[in-house]
């Protein structure tokens, strides 16, 4: 009975090394070993296996090296994933009009009529009219930025109020639009585009995002400025600016003259190149005529279309078309007759971005001159990350999710913006550089919660307690274009002038591409008149309906415009010279069709290019490859190594 147990004790006798591992190379899996220590063989042949053994291992390594780079260097891979991706399945872009016309003559003169501004005006008629000259021609050079007469006694409260000013003296976006259609059905412009900012200031958008409603969510800001009240289209309310929708009221601001002297509603019609009145000596012209009947329009509750729109159908019936009058003869000149477009032609800047971006016009605006139809065929590349990307750690992937808003170990931290994009990563640094640089920031850009400065210091040290620009500080930033607009995103070649932006690529987007076209604008049949105007040449007019025994026009119709030409041809008493002028105008209109041109787009899909798994796959081919290793074959080496010795029988 003693012996039989002593058969499963532990053996106490230790083997030694050398006989150990000859016992391992002669009964392990592993390809060649056992000829190193194989007997009645010369050292020869186990010189030759070590080699060879040797050349296993480092072919192992050359193959799997690549390998295990790759796993830690690029961890995912994007490939097409489908040319046919759905249109319905992407949104449709915003659609950004900046006009050339910067600053509206008629806005600016009522908005003067109104307090701080009307006593800077009285006391200084230079003083805005420079400082609107520079917040808008700052970033084209330097040497465009003059100082202007009285600044220094203009207090903070003004200032902070300078941008809800730029506003109210923008052109209105419900005048400048005179129809528009959506899917091939004629729409409320005012409630589909809406007033915003841009890098070259007020601009008018369609199917936009509030950017500012993506900030980070904090108590109510103690320094902001005053923004203008406004129609749901974002321009100055009428009952505001001055304008009037009582005939009578408008005849008060006409003055006694020789002269024509038109009434205020078409005051800016006296040099406009479409009136073909002026120079007919033979039609009388009234300074005092009202007309018969201003057209009114069917109230309608207005309620800006927050959702993001989309399409189903390519082509330009199921886009977005609309038309827009140049408004040249609303332009403002100031005192010393200089007008404050920056380009050299007369027309807009349209630009194609994703509708939670800021629009960067300036760098990507397409330019549509007046009296041309304008096509802009879209299309799309979409990149859609799958779950295990989305599973990664961001260190990995290298691309960032709207989640990633703070992610410290890449040193990421956005502090204005909720949700992670690109976009809002470099608006954020730009606008943190522009702090740094000339503690503060210029009015165009989105009003940053206070939480986004607090605590920042410029070059010099000194704290930021207001973000809004004074004169020096405008003309710090002009002489600073060339560093803000030089973003380098590597550390390690960063230009001596420039910015260094931390800021990954997003793990999803949608990068819209477009192809344009554009015609000389002919009105065939004059159907874009009758269509601004909201009248049919014969039978029912489907513009028009009947309430309470008075006929109203559609809220889509553009009321002012029609109005417009009601006094044109009131004052002249000649509705053909007034159709002529309506047609001419129509002429240096400019129609655009902004639409998906095929059914589908490209997708590209972002996948994890190695997991665990594939690793230890990858290894256990080219290791097994090499030298014949497997899973049992590391259990040998730890059996022998760990287990074996124990094990042993007396």
């Amino acid at each position: 009975m003693k012996e039989k147990t002593m058969l499963f004790m532990f053996s106490k006798k230790k083997q030694p090394i050398s006989e150990r591992i000859r016992e391992f190379f002669a009964e392990t899996s592993l390809h060649g070993l056992k000829y190193i220590t194989e007997d009645g063989f010369s050292w020869i042949q186990r010189v030759m296996w070590i080699c060879l053994c040797f050349c296993s291992l480092i072919f192992f390594y050359y193959l799997f090296s690549p390998i295990y780079e790759k796993y830690n260097t690029t961890a995912t891979i994007t490939t097409v994933d489908t040319s046919n991706y759905k249109i319905s399945n992407i949104d449709f872009p915003a659609v950004t009009v900046c006009p050339n016309i910067r600053v509206s003559k008629k806005n600016f003169e009522n908005a003067v009529k109104k307090e701080p501004w009307k006593t800077i005006h009285k006391l200084n008629a230079d003083t805005l009219p420079q400082m609107i000259s520079n917040a808008i021609k700052y970033h084209s050079h330097p040497a465009l930025v003059y100082e202007p007469s009285g600044h220094e006694n203009l207090a903070p409260e003004i200032l902070k109020q300078f941008a809800g000013f730029m506003s109210k003296i923008a052109p209105s976006c419900e005048k400048m639009f005179l129809l528009c259609k959506w899917k091939g059905i004629r729409v409320n412009c005012a409630r589909f585009v809406k007033q915003i900012k841009t890098d070259d200031g007020f601009c008018c958008s369609f199917n936009s995002a509030d950017l500012e409603k993506s900030f980070v969510k904090e108590e109510e800001s103690t320094e902001s400025h005053t923004e203008p009240q406004t129609t749901t289209e974002g321009t100055v309310d009428e009952s505001e600016n001055g304008s009037s929708d009582n005939a009578t009221e408008e005849l008060s601001s006409i003055e006694t003259t020789t002269n024509i002297n038109y009434p205020h509603p078409i005051k800016g019609f006296k040099d406009a190149s479409f009136n073909l009145c002026q120079n007919e000596d033979d039609i009388p012209f009234n300074k005092s005529a009202i007309p018969q009947s201003l057209v009114k329009e069917q109230k309608e509750l207005l309620e800006d279309e927050e959702d993001i729109m989309n399409t189903n159908i390519p082509g330009k019936t199921f886009g977005f078309s609309f038309l827009l009058d140049a408004m040249k003869e609303d332009e403002y000149e100031n005192p010393w007759e200089e007008t404050l477009t920056q380009n050299s032609h007369h027309g807009f800047q349209v630009l194609i971005h994703s509708p939670y971006q800021f629009p960067e016009i300036t760098k990507a605006g397409t330019s549509v001159g007046v009296g041309s139809e304008t096509y802009i065929a879209l299309s799309a590349l979409v990149t859609k990350s799958t779950d295990k990307v989305f599973e990664m750690n961001p260190d990995r992937r290298k691309c960032l999710f709207p989640k990633d808003a703070k992610v410290p170990s890449m040193d990421i931290e956005l502090i204005a913006f909720a949700e992670y994009s690109k976009k809002n990563c470099l608006l954020e640094c730009r606008a943190a550089s522009m702090l740094y640089l000339c503690g503060c920031l210029v009015y165009s850009l989105p009003l940053f919660p206070d939480s986004f400065s607090a605590g920042m210091t410029t070059e010099n040290g000194t704290m930021i307690n207001s973000t809004f620009c004074t004169f020096h500080e405008l003309l710090c930033i002009a002489n600073s274009q060339t560093i803000l607009n030089s973003i380098t995103f590597d550390m390690k070649n960063m230009n001596e002038e420039g910015i260094y932006c931390n800021c990954p690529d997003d793990c999803d987007d949608v990068n819209y591409t477009q192809e344009i076209s554009s015609q000389k604008l002919v009105d065939h049949n004059k159907k874009l008149e009758q269509e601004s105007t909201c009248t049919v040449p014969y039978g029912n007019n489907p513009h028009e309906v009947t309430e309470n025994n008075e006929v109203l026009k559609k809220p889509y119709c553009n009321i002012d415009f029609i109005n417009q030409f009601e006094w044109f041809k009131a004052v002249h008493d000649s509705p053909d010279c007034a159709d002529k002028s309506l047609t001419a105008k129509i002429s240096e209109s400019s129609l655009v069709h902004v639409y998906f041109k095929e059914m589908g787009v490209t997708k590209l899909s972002r996948d994890q290019l190695y997991s665990w798994g594939d690793i230890v796959a990858q290894f256990g081919g080219t290791v097994g490859l090499c030298m014949g290793f497997s899973l049992l074959s590391g259990c040998e080496i730890i059996y022998f190594c760990l287990c074996r010795p124990f094990l042993r029988k007396y």
